[in-house]
């Protein structure tokens, strides 16, 4: 199968300026639309096996704002800043074995690409100024499970998973924990 995602993203940052009893604040804020594919695909083996791929592509979106500043004098304006961000790209793969009329059991199997959304590129008026890293790692994930049919209408499933983390202990931050 083939598809399409249609993501709707919105940045909302908002940081105070001053000190103590300051109300001045710069607000950078947008939305944009990314589109993005799904591709599937389900390999029958034999009436009790099967196998099942599915890839999404990545999604980039570009933030773009010239940031609002309210009751800040020092600051009366500020540049336009544009930020590219990249929602992961991903692969999974899925088993399936019916080992019994009452007993299945089920293993997968995944990939995320949170190095790159953790790299974020910041321009102003067009040009590159900084670019941030996250220092974000790629995950994968696997999981096993187990369906019993306890009568025709009934299902009993089990099942475990492991995710490793996109952050390790030293690189967490409050921005993204």
């Amino acid at each position: 199968g083939l598809g399409f995602d249609i993501l709707w993203g919105k940045i909302h940052q908002q940081f105070g300026t001053g000190g103590s009893g300051s109300n001045g604040q710069i607000l950078f804020e947008d939305s944009k639309f990314g589109l993005g594919l799904n591709a599937g695909l389900l390999l029958k083996f034999s009436d009790t096996s099967r196998m099942g791929i599915k890839y999404r592509s990545p999604i980039d979106l570009y933030f773009k704002d010239a940031p609002t500043v309210t009751n800040t004098p020092a600051i009366p304006t500020l540049p336009t800043i544009g930020m590219d961000m990249t929602v992961p790209q991903e692969l999974s793969i899925g088993l399936f074995f019916e080992t019994s009329k009452t007993l299945s059991l089920l293993l997968g199997f995944g990939w995320q690409n949170w190095e790159e959304f953790g790299e974020f590129s910041l321009q102003s008026n067009g040009t590159e100024v900084t670019a941030l890293n996250a220092n974000l790692e790629n995950t994968w994930n696997v999981s096993l499970g187990i369906i019993f049919d306890t009568s025709e209408t009934e299902k009993l499933s089990f099942g475990l998973a492991y995710d490793s983390s996109a952050v390790e202990d030293a690189n967490r931050t409050v921005i993204l924990p």
